[in-house]
């Protein structure tokens, strides 16, 4: 501001200020500053800032506009790379991703979130040994990663090695204890798998759990009662082995000619979710729609609610997304107040709106009441209560 005063046309003044106002979250402020600088400031870091707000507005495309030429630029400017690599990351063209962040990784500066990012290209491609090694390296350069630790935990999962994974979560939530994304790692207990069709996401995590090798089914008539749980289990071999697309397909042909059921339902909203780039507004129409059509069943209102705390995660405590899921995981649990899951989604949720107090009161329900009945939740829940007790504590003194 001091240079601002002295010269109004500082374009490196003027970018560096809009680098603060973009960490402080005024997006209004970043694209103001960044007008009255684009006649003044160096053109290649008048992108990177540009390039970050599209990063930050998750708009994809035009991140991948704004970084595309430091593909070919000379010198490099690391950081404009790493940009073009996460863009189409997110754009779903992992192999194009994986060869920009090789070359970041390769000749940049260590960096935790260049080796994050190549691992999840690496993870995208089926290429799990990379894919953990790179989580690895994140974690060395910066243990309180914890979306390395998630996806470690995943991983472990999905190659039949639980043992492992829970020491992920463990280890990761030792680092970061009031990590959302690893108190969100809840494994769907007995009772949810026999009522939902396998591995629909009952919890809403779908997208990022683990699951076991898919069997393919024997086929089923059309005509037959059997034929939608045949169906079910399809289509989640399908999404499985990363063929989203296709069972969204096939699942809105079987609904199109009458065969319409909660499970199948579930998995429409699932392979939203998980397809690339994923669908989130779909998956919360379809959620909206089970909702509606299942008034009072709490699994359609459970997946929806998480999936809007996961988007409350990058919008804000006080976005729409965050009330919203508070909204819809408040009627799963009138719908089933005898059901654990949704009751440790709500205590989330509440956590993540900074309503510590509510959010205590029902994990130490859930601690009293499910010790048996869910070790796993009960464990989760614990260790979210251990989180909120001390920082309610450390609340009063101040």
């Amino acid at each position: 501001m001091q240079r601002l005063n002295k010269d109004p046309k500082d374009g490196e003044a003027l970018l560096a200020l809009a680098k603060v106002a973009l960490l402080e979250g005024n997006d209004s402020r970043v694209t103001t500053l960044l007008q009255q600088a684009t006649p003044h400031a160096d053109k290649q870091e008048l992108a990177l800032v540009q390039g970050a707000l599209m990063l930050k507005r998750q708009d994809w495309k035009k991140a991948r506009e704004i970084y595309q030429p430091f593909a070919t630029q000379e010198p490099i400017r690391y950081s404009g790379l790493f940009g073009l690599g996460v863009s189409l990351l997110e754009l779903g063209q992992a192999k194009e991703a994986r060869v920009v962040l090789e070359r970041v990784v390769a000749h940049a500066p260590p960096d935790p979130s260049f080796h994050l990012e190549l691992g999840r290209a690496y993870m995208l491609l089926s290429q799990p040994r990379s894919a953990v090694r790179q989580f690895v390296l994140s974690l060395r350069l910066d243990p309180k990663q914890d979306r390395a630790w998630f996806f470690l935990a995943n991983m472990m999962g999905s190659r039949g090695k639980q043992r492992r994974a829970d020491s992920m979560v463990i280890l990761g939530l030792s680092q970061t204890p009031e990590s959302p994304l690893l108190l969100g790692l809840v494994k769907q207990d007995a009772a949810s798998a026999a009522a939902a069709p396998p591995s629909a996401p009952a919890n809403g995590w779908a997208s990022i759990r683990s699951f076991a090798p898919a069997q393919a089914p024997r086929p089923v008539d059309v005509n037959s009662e059997e034929y939608p749980i045949a169906l079910g289990k399809q289509l989640t071999a399908l999404i499985e082995r990363g063929q989203a697309r296709e069972a969204l397909k096939r699942v809105r042909e079987a609904q199109a000619r009458g065969v319409r059921t909660l499970g199948l339902k579930l998995i429409e909203g699932w392979a939203c979710e998980v397809q690339l780039p994923p669908d989130v507004k779909g998956a919360i129409r379809v959620y909206e729609e089970a909702c509606e059509a299942f008034p009072s069943h709490w699994m359609p209102r459970n997946a929806l609610g998480v999936l809007l705390m996961r988007q409350g995660l990058r919008h804000g405590p006080d976005s729409t997304y965050t009330k919203d899921a508070i909204q819809a995981l408040e009627e799963a649990v009138r719908c089933a107040p005898q059901e654990a899951e949704p009751r440790f989604n709500l205590a989330q949720v509440y956590f993540q709106a900074g309503r510590s107090a509510e959010a205590a009161t029902e994990a130490r329900r859930l601690v009293d009441e499910v010790k048996t009945s869910d070790p796993v939740i009960h464990g989760h829940a614990s260790k979210l209560l251990e989180v909120l007790e001390h920082k309610l504590n450390k609340d009063k003194t101040k």
